[in-house]
């Protein structure tokens, strides 16, 4: 019976063993997780704003300036951030270092509490520029909130349309160099919105301008998918819609996108959004069937187009004009980001009155974004870490009552 006593006194010790092994391992784990080139724990939303940035010329002019910022919104455990905006040389420019300056609501409040070295603008290929700066906490602190500043960019207006030209440009939020990360120097979660720049000129024809006017949009202006759900070959729809719009007796679109990362299947993808209000009473209208073709060697565009019998004049408040379904082609690696920008070209993209002439027009550009979670390295939740302390806790109490047992026993022998 002694002897029984004594080898549930030594399991229950064995299994406080291997049990405190386990809770330290996961803790170790934990730790060195947190200290280790990896993933950080926190997440951010950096944009430019506004988006787009939408000019006409005139009054904007060749020497001009306008302003663009750089936020951060939705973020968490943030100890520092990296930007990397890229744009068109020949459009826009950034003067001297004195254009770029750090956000009067800086994410980090305290200038006593951050370090910032000088900006950078160089080169990124022979069409584009880029500006790149960065900013650090000391004693890595970390900074939660809704929506702050990171930084202020004047930029100067470098070439002026024709009346009847548009030029416009990406402000590219370069993926690899823009990023936060956490108090261990470790890259949190980021998404990235780009901006948008456009400069139009007074869009006279022979006939003359059109009388009318409308804003063209992407709706959803971004589209935030996550895998998983979404897996390759899955589908996802946007509209193309008009709003606050006048005199309109017909429209063309042409939607630009990457397609290494979307693609449109058929024609049959796209159609009329019936159901969400199109802009023209039905029967009252004819269309061109819609076309699908490579913009470029790494971009594909839809265009469709439609215009109402007998030449009459549209207005109203928000109407659709097509919707499209999308296939997503390709998913980004686990923790990292793919997006493009979905295009409304604007040469293509516009409306009409009832003399077919051009009307006034505002594009507003839509967003694709796709994130894969990451996974922690840490496998143990806390509840079983708690779960485990407390077992090692009873066995050890246990093992020690027993073994306490068995002296009095050998002393009485």
């Amino acid at each position: 019976m002694k002897s029984r006593n004594f080898k549930h006194a030594l399991w229950l010790l064995i299994i406080a063993i291997l049990t405190s092994s386990i809770i330290q391992t996961a803790f170790l784990a934990r730790k060195s997780s947190a200290m280790e080139p990896g993933l950080g724990e926190g997440y951010a939303t950096i944009y430019v704003s506004p988006m787009p940035i939408n000019l006409t010329s005139p009054p904007y002019h060749v020497g001009d300036k306008f302003s663009a910022e750089i936020r951060i919104t939705n973020y968490s455990q943030v100890a520092g951030w990296q930007l990397k905006l890229v744009y068109d040389k020949s459009l826009i420019n950034a003067s001297s270092i004195d254009d770029v300056f750090i956000a009067t609501d800086h994410v980090f409040p305290d200038e006593r509490n951050y370090t910032s070295p000088p900006v950078s603008i160089g080169a990124f290929n022979t069409t584009h520029q880029y500006i790149m700066k960065v900013a650090v906490t000391f004693g890595a602190i970390e900074y939660n909130g809704s929506d702050a500043g990171l930084l202020e960019i004047n930029f100067t207006i470098m070439a002026e349309p024709a009346p009847w030209e548009t030029f416009s440009c990406v402000l590219w939020l370069e993926p690899v160099d823009t990023y936060t990360f956490d108090e261990n120097i470790e890259e949190n979660d980021e998404t990235r919105i780009d901006g948008y720049y456009e400069i139009a000129g007074p869009r006279q024809s022979e006939s003359g301008p059109g009388e009318g006017y409308a804003t063209i949009y992407v709706f959803p202006t971004t589209v935030n998918l996550t895998s998983p759900p979404y897996r390759l070959n899955d589908k996802f729809s946007v509209e193309v819609r008009i709003h606050n719009y006048s005199l309109v007796a017909g429209w063309q679109v042409k939607l630009v996108y990457n397609k290494s990362l979307l693609q449109v299947s058929s024609v049959s993808d796209v159609a009329y959004p019936l159901s969400a209000g199109f802009l023209f009473p039905d029967g009252s209208y004819s269309y061109v069937s819609p076309s699908i073709a490579d913009f470029n060697s790494t971009h594909q565009y839809v265009l469709m187009n439609a215009s109402v019998q007998g030449a009459v004049g549209y207005n109203g408040t928000d109407a659709g004009l097509m919707v499209i379904n999308f296939t997503v082609v390709s998913i980004p690696r686990k923790g990292e980001t793919a997006s493009c920008v979905l295009w409304l070209e604007p040469v293509d993209t516009y409306t009409f009155d009832e003399n077919m002439e051009k009307n006034d027009e505002t594009r507003i550009d839509g967003y694709f974004i796709i994130a894969v979670q990451k996974q922690d390295e840490t496998t143990f939740p806390d509840a079983v870490i708690i779960a485990a302390a407390i077992v090692s806790i009873v066995a050890v109490v246990l093992a020690l009552l027993l073994v306490k047992k068995r002296r009095k026993a050998f002393k009485k022998r």
